[in-house]
């Protein structure tokens, strides 16, 4: 089932949700193997040598999930494509009339499995494309020939009248590209989104962070995406709403510690069956082969922490007058600047930028 992100029915369920504490979206990671080897990955080279779950423990979480509330899933990796057991894992989603989306690199789907994917029905297929040429893609990957076994597989798919929405992180080594890229992706097709947020390694690594955009080039950013926004009303900037699920940034709502839907309505499992609050914030609420979903989400001690520390004030945001460009995310805010309570350097520095160009 797919429901349309601009209805009624959608508002509707996000409202419900936060309201509730429904966990309404959830993002599985299904493996931490992966065919590629990324420079700006989070995926510890420790994490990469994790298989997952077996087929019927997944069957037996989505159950639980489904029990809970959840209706949107994400299907993650590491790269999904590598379990043999990935169509039984997506059926049986389907059978509990999940809405599922699937986050790839794309390099693995032939016509074949392009095919099986139409009979799956997911609402979106999300694959990443890190530039508009080959050697610039391939040099971030580390692997030759990945670009056009990813744009063949977003062809493949497209033609087949599955969304794609194909993703991009503005690194400096690819932001040149802007345009080559978007025109590629219209091109084929696909729903271009994209961040310029490179986090940080799972274990609190910085050195994905390296690659971020410099100042010079947000301020390029901000006024191509201001061009891109006067010609596109589809437009979406950040990561997916199905994912960070963030709060309107009124700026009341950016002084309050959590403001995003992490224990609210969205949650993450990782490849070990840890529940956590999010791709971020990697901190274990309990792990669904030793207790319910269910019963972590609704008693876990972290989660309740966190959701308790919700309407606290940010330290120092009080009053910032850059908030209208804040993005600010509490898991980078703990993991960079040592807390949650506190400021995130890198939202601070984009709002900053932002505001000064505007």
């Amino acid at each position: 089932m797919i429901v349309d992100e601009d209805t009624g029915i959608y508002n509707w369920l996000l409202a419900t949700s936060r309201g509730k504490q429904i966990p309404l979206f959830g993002m599985i990671e299904l493996t931490g193997q992966c065919n590629l080897y990324c420079r700006h990955c989070f995926v510890t080279s420790e994490e990469r040598k994790a298989p997952g779950l077996t087929t019927q423990q997944y069957i037996k979480l989505l159950e639980q999930m489904h029990k809970s509330g959840t209706f949107f899933v994400m299907l993650s990796g590491g790269e999904i494509f590598l379990r043999t057991d990935l169509y039984a894992i997506i059926e049986k989603a389907k059978e509990l009339r999940l809405s599922v989306r699937l986050f790839t690199n794309g390099t693995l789907i032939t016509r074949e499995v392009a095919h099986k994917i139409t009979t799956l029905y997911p609402e979106a297929v999300e694959i990443s494309l890190y530039g508009a040429k080959n050697n610039t893609h391939d040099w971030l990957t580390r692997v030759p020939g990945s670009f056009e076994k990813t744009v063949a597989a977003i062809e493949l798919l497209t033609e087949r009248g599955v969304l794609v929405v194909v993703k991009n992180v503005w690194m400096r080594f690819n932001w040149s590209e802007a345009d080559d890229w978007l025109t590629l992706v219209e091109k084929l097709g696909g729903v271009p989104r994209w961040s310029a947020n490179v986090v940080p390694e799972n274990n609190g690594g910085l050195s994905p962070t390296e690659l971020r955009l410099n100042d010079e080039q947000l301020m390029e950013l901000y006024d191509w995406e201001l061009a891109w926004k006067q010609k596109n009303d589809r437009f979406k900037n950040s990561y997916p709403e199905e994912t960070c699920n963030k709060i309107n940034n009124d700026g009341n709502n950016l002084e309050r510690v959590m403001g995003c839907g992490a224990t609210i309505n969205n949650y993450l499992i990782d490849f070990r069956g840890e529940v956590m609050p999010c791709p971020q914030i990697r901190l274990s609420a309990g792990n669904v082969l030793n207790a319910p979903f269910g019963h972590i989400w609704k008693n876990s001690r972290l989660f309740n922490q966190l959701r308790a520390m919700r309407d606290l004030p940010v330290s120092g945001c009080q009053g910032c007058t850059y908030w209208r460009h804040c993005n600010r995310c509490p898991g980078l805010a703990w993991i960079e600047d040592g807390g949650f309570t506190l400021p995130s350097s890198w939202a601070c520095k984009i709002a900053r930028i932002y505001s000064e160009v505007e």
